[in-house]
């Protein structure tokens, strides 16, 4: 065999084992669309775990809404009713990690936990469902009391009113006047007045004014509280029922994890899948295959 013919062999053998430029390109993208996978794996495996840490620190947080509990209070009571509302995004946003389904099968200790989960998300509902009527209670108990405060303070006022208006026209001297009234700081020219009946009718009406002035603020304060009372009940309300959605929602949209665990089809430590349960489920029960070690 001659020199030149070994050389166009080798060559070709060369030309054989070099990558293309075609071929080179395509693993390239196979690999980006690899390592994206994998990112897209590892991230799903993450969230239910922070699902957990949420939902933990939320049950942590009711606990620390209970203590110290002072039931029988009602604005101890109310404070409870608007916490409950306000921590609710915790277990919430937990339970919703925890119960979304990120990959089409999961280990049958994972199907367990999150039939249970769900069956969690149904307890949390019923409870936002009386939390409602609670909280309503609640407000209406303090709108009551306000109400007996305010009547109270009303007729404690008018009282002591009408019991200085007769203390002062039993007195008999400028100088006895003078000393029963310094504490409403009149003017000295008032009690020029040589009329001692007209010098009591001035400091009635003057007293009277005080009384009136007294009178507003009181009624102001009280329907600044009544609105501040009724708006944080709305918004308490209105957050008590977005709860109660949005955990009735989580234990329906999850009804596939407690169907599962129902048919009895699983063996300890299999693998189950989703897609084909939940479209097993819809055609019935005589076409669910459900994948079942031996």
């Amino acid at each position: 065999m001659s020199r030149r013919s070994r050389r166009s062999r080798s060559s070709r053998r060369r030309g054989d084992s070099d990558p293309s430029p075609e071929s080179t390109q395509s693993n390239k993208r196979d690999r980006r669309i690899r390592l994206r996978a994998e990112s897209f794996a590892s991230m799903q495996s993450i969230m239910p775990w922070i699902g957990v840490l949420f939902l933990v620190f939320g049950l942590l947080d009711y606990l620390f809404i209970l203590a110290p509990m002072d039931f029988m209070n009602p604005l101890w009571e109310f404070r409870f009713f608007g916490q409950l509302v306000d921590h609710v995004w915790g277990p919430l946003f937990g339970l919703a990690l925890i119960l979304t389904p990120l990959a089409n099968t999961t280990s049958y200790i994972e199907l367990k936990a999150r039939a249970l989960l769900s069956w969690i998300a149904l307890g949390l509902a019923l409870c936002y469902i009386f939390v409602l009527p609670f909280g309503i209670i609640t407000a209406n108990r303090i709108y009551e009391g306000l109400n007996r405060v305010r009547a109270s303070e009303l007729e404690q006022r008018s009282t002591a009113v009408e019991v200085a208006m007769d203390a002062l026209y039993e007195m008999d001297s400028v100088e006895e006047i003078r000393a029963r009234t310094q504490d409403l700081g009149l003017k000295t020219s008032l009690y020029a007045e040589p009329e001692l009946l007209k010098l009591k009718e001035n400091i009635e009406d003057i007293y009277r004014k005080l009384h009136a002035e007294r009178t507003e603020t009181l009624e102001v304060n009280y329907r600044s509280q009544v609105r501040s009372l009724f708006i944080t009940l709305v918004k308490g309300v209105l957050g008590a029922v977005v709860s109660m959605i949005g955990f009735f929602f989580l234990f329906i949209k999850s009804r596939s994890y407690r169907q599962l665990l129902k048919q009895d089809a699983l063996g300890k430590g299999g693998a189950s899948g989703f897609k084909d349960v939940s479209a097993a489920d819809e055609d019935g029960d005589e076409g669910m295959d459900v994948p079942r070690e031996g």
